[in-house]
């Protein structure tokens, strides 16, 4: 069972790496309190007091976001280019078994088990940015972060005058564990490819080999 605060109206969620941080920033650039990762956090097992927030934006908050829209909280689906995102991941060792907790592991296998039994770090992480992205669904406010900031803002009924931020590039907290990383799709599957290239263009993206 969620147990939120009313004050909570709207929560942002995607893979990670795919422009989280960037919304909180966007959302209180005009007026609204949102937090990164301050309501569903690192630690997963433990929702944070939402009282405080108007709005949240973490990947932490995916496998809820049926259950949020249940209860009438708009749930934005951040999406972003699949190579760049995955290859983010890869940057930062997200599958190197090094930067994450065993409980939040455990976690993350609970809800998305399938990237885990792949055999290479980028079946890992292609698997992850399907399965995850699949697992938040259909929701009404989906949104690509490479698109126009002030169209979702209009979405959500959010009103705004003068400039936005718009600092894409704007997790200066990424410290990449492997900078040169690039996504290696002839490691990947070809059954795991086409449903890579399917859901990309789904989204309205193109993935080149």
């Amino acid at each position: 069972m969620i147990d939120l605060d009313e004050r909570l109206e709207i929560v942002a969620t995607g893979t990670g790496r795919c422009g989280t941080l960037f919304f909180s920033r966007l959302l209180s650039g005009v007026g609204v309190k949102c937090g990164h990762e301050q309501v569903f956090s690192q630690n997963p097992l433990t929702l944070r007091d939402s009282s405080k927030w108007d709005a949240d934006s973490s990947l932490f908050a995916a496998p809820f976001a049926g259950k949020l829209e249940s209860k009438g909280i708009k749930v934005v689906h951040l999406v972003r280019h699949p190579v760049r995102c995955i290859e983010s991941f890869l940057r930062m060792g997200y599958f190197d078994g090094e930067n994450w907790s065993s409980s939040l592991i455990g976690w993350w296998q609970k809800h998305c088990p399938f990237p885990f039994d792949q055999d290479n770090e980028d079946s890992m992480a292609v698997a992850y940015w399907i399965d995850w992205n699949e697992m938040i669904g259909e929701t009404h406010f989906r949104h690509r972060i490479e698109d126009d900031s002030g169209s979702l803002l209009d979405k959500l009924g959010i009103g705004w005058g003068g400039e936005l931020f718009s600092d894409k590039k704007c997790n200066t907290r990424a410290e990449y564990e492997h900078p040169d990383r690039r996504l290696e799709l002839g490691k990947v599957d070809e059954g795991l490819q086409e449903e890579l290239f399917r859901l990309a263009e789904s989204y309205g993206y193109e993935v080149e080999l």
